[in-house]
């Protein structure tokens, strides 16, 4: 017995278009990042200014408050981020 190749495109076509439609609505399940809270932008700002610290590249268990030398090999502190 010899399928109809139309009959075959249509059914991929019509399981594809119910996947897509699936999809689309999984998507729009109604949660969304603009839920979420929005934060101060000045708060982060701040708090990075207070705790700034500098370590040495070579050796990162090295940290201070302010910029240096590294105690162990003598290289410039640079500043953690």
């Amino acid at each position: 017995m010899r399928r109809n190749p139309w009959r075959t495109i249509a059914a991929l076509v019509a399981m594809t278009g119910i996947a897509g439609l699936a999809l689309a609505l999984a998507g729009c399940s109604g949660s969304s990042q603009n839920d979420i809270p929005a934060q101060s932008t000045n708060q982060p700002t701040q708090k990075n200014a207070q705790t700034v610290h500098y370590t040495c590249p070579m050796h990162p268990e090295i940290l201070q408050d302010k910029p240096g030398d590294c105690s162990k090999c003598g290289m410039k502190l640079v500043e953690k981020r």
